[in-house]
């Protein structure tokens, strides 16, 4: 599963508004890792829509099927977080990152995302940049 790109614009906007406080934001984007009870809590099954239960089971056994085969390790990735909060370590004169992508599932994930806008930029440049005003 590639990360979700929408929540963080809440977050980009947050660090901006904090800034002027000396406060960062840092958004983790975590791959998977093996971590205890990852599963062991359910997912909100409140008021669940009927037309979705065939997609919701096939989840829950993809759940069963991934847990324990996780590839991250979660003391590395944690690791490199407290590195990167201290300025230290592997993150020692290193500029603070917006984003965080720990693992290279989540590092794949946002290569394919920025090839995909690319391609849409190449394809569809001249029609996005051509909606200015005529006469301003």
């Amino acid at each position: 599963a590639s990360p979700s790109f929408q929540p963080s614009v809440l977050s980009e906007t947050l660090a901006h508004e904090l800034a002027p406080f000396a406060i960062r934001v840092l958004i983790v984007e975590p791959a998977a890792f093996r971590t205890e009870n990852m599963f062991a809590s359910p997912s909100f099954e409140g008021n669940p829509i009927a037309d979705y239960d065939s997609m919701r089971e096939g989840s829950k056994a993809r759940v069963k099927q991934i847990d324990g085969t996780q590839p991250g390790d979660p003391v590395k990735a944690m690791r490199v977080l407290v590195d990167v909060v201290r300025g230290e370590g592997v993150a020692a004169d290193k500029e603070w990152p917006l984003f965080l992508p720990l693992g290279r599932e989540a590092e794949e994930a946002i290569r394919s995302k920025f090839k995909e806008l690319d391609g849409v930029l190449g394809e569809w440049g001249e029609v996005i940049r051509d909606t200015r005003l005529d006469n301003p």
